[in-house]
């Protein structure tokens, strides 16, 4: 599972392998908005449900994981990314750095972050022109006891800028979903029952509160 951006998920210490495949749920195609949500049932102990949501004016990608556990347990959930460039560490996240392109890793403030190189991944890197061969591996975790029925969503988001500095947004949950705050737009993120995602859109011309250092 080193090779992918994915999720990795434990229950009691075990590990499982992903899926070969996963069912498609949704998909949407709007104006401001795309999603697409796939699931893997029975992944372990539990279902894994995963919703791919762009926003389209933002240039930005947001990720949602849902982990629903099968039977009760210890779970512990990573976000894996294996990115390569200049990484630069971020109150709630990270950013990638190319030939002066910038892109931003952020989510929300109850996860954990961590980061390590990978050098012997990024060997198949070797000839590409725009960063040092090497793997920057960033993870998102959470841990949690869960009862059979109970989940847990963890979400990322990624944005960039061309040149300059990317701007700080904000990753927050709201009920049960995410808002993702810009400085001048607002994004509800609505998780349903179902698995449908309903994302609501607003002006909010309102500085971004400052972010919580989530690295360990």
């Amino acid at each position: 599972q080193k090779y992918h951006n994915s999720l990795l998920i434990y229950c009691n210490g075990e590990a499982f392998p992903l899926p070969a495949y996963m069912e498609l749920v949704d998909q949407q195609d709007k104006k401001d908005v795309a999603v697409i949500t796939v699931r893997a049932n029975r992944l372990g102990k539990c279902d894994w449900t995963r919703h791919y949501i762009w926003l389209k004016q933002e240039k930005a990608w947001m990720l949602i994981d849902e982990v629903a556990a099968r039977e009760a347990g210890t779970f512990r959930m990573i976000q894996r990314w294996n990115g390569v460039g200049a990484r630069t560490a971020r109150p709630d996240g990270y950013e990638l750095e190319q030939a002066g392109v910038r892109m931003r890793l952020q989510t929300s403030a109850d996860l954990r972050l961590s980061t390590y190189d990978d050098a012997d991944l990024g060997r198949q890197w070797g000839s590409y022109p725009h960063a040092q061969a090497v793997i920057r591996v960033m993870d998102q975790t959470a841990e949690k006891d869960l009862s059979a029925g109970e989940k847990v969503r963890m979400a990322a988001v990624w944005h960039g800028a061309a040149s300059g500095d990317v701007p700080e947004w904000a990753v927050e949950r709201s009920g049960e979903g995410f808002r993702v705050h810009t400085g001048k737009t607002l994004y509800t993120v609505s998780v349903q029952d179902g698995g449908r995602v309903a994302v609501a859109k607003s002006a909010l011309e309102k500085p971004v509160p400052p972010r919580r250092n989530l690295a360990k």
